[in-house]
């Protein structure tokens, strides 16, 4: 199947429960490495909830999403909106080890570089 770009940036923007878009979007990524497409992810706005460590979703009765980003790690790149996390007071010792920490010129650069095509969740 020829579908015409080499590389996909997924930006996640909602929350990981409650919501489908953070799921879909994460299992997008694993389509998109499935299909030897180069693949990132970067959480931004309250997606930034996705990327955060020692998820414990049991009371909720849904799977975790961080079980998903492990999966994705280290063959996809995974970022998180640094001004994201200090919007919402949430420290960067709480995101998942693996993903990378970028600022608004970084996550900038990443769309114009890396996005052929950009979608987001």
């Amino acid at each position: 199947m020829v579908i015409g770009f080499k590389s996909v940036v997924l930006v996640i923007t909602k929350p990981p429960y409650g919501l489908e878009d953070c799921f879909s979007g994460l299992y997008v990524a694993v389509a998109c490495l499935n299909s030897n497409l180069k693949c990132s992810v970067i959480f931004l706005g309250d997606g930034v909830y996705a990327a955060l460590a020692h998820q414990n979703t049991e009371k909720l009765s849904v799977p975790s999403v961080e079980d998903v980003i492990y999966a994705l790690l280290p063959e996809a790149k995974l970022y998180v909106h640094r001004n994201s996390l200090l919007e919402r007071g949430i420290p960067e010792s709480k995101v998942v080890k693996g993903i990378e920490l970028i600022n608004d010129a970084k996550t900038a650069e990443l769309l114009l570089s890396e996005g052929e095509c950009i979608i987001t969740f």
